[in-house]
């Protein structure tokens, strides 16, 4: 059995370059090869390419992880008032 070789090419509007966006904001390669249709295998082939790693998001090491936190701070932390116990009562609201 021979495999088809398939070029990666991250141009504008392709999977390959939805797949090193949503690599880059830190999303799991289950939910990425859900969303693009590829195997995980293609999706982990593909970010190696673009020398994203998923991890890099979660420890705050990416490039867009810290600019990410800063925009979404303030609505979060309004969720999270809402929902979060104050002196030991239930919050009002329930959970988000």
């Amino acid at each position: 059995m021979s495999r088809q070789v398939v070029r990666i090419s991250f141009t504008h509007a392709s999977t390959d370059r939805r797949v090193a966006l949503l690599g880059a904001f830190g999303f799991h390669a289950k939910a990425i090869s859900r969303e693009t249709g590829l195997t995980t295998g293609q999706v982990y082939a593909r970010l190696k390419r673009a020398a994203i790693r998923l991890r890099d998001y979660r420890d705050m090491q990416g490039e867009f992880a810290p600019i990410i936190v800063r925009r979404s701070e303030q609505m979060v932390s309004q969720q999270l008032t809402r929902c979060l116990p104050v002196n030991g009562r239930k919050a009002l609201n329930g959970v988000v």
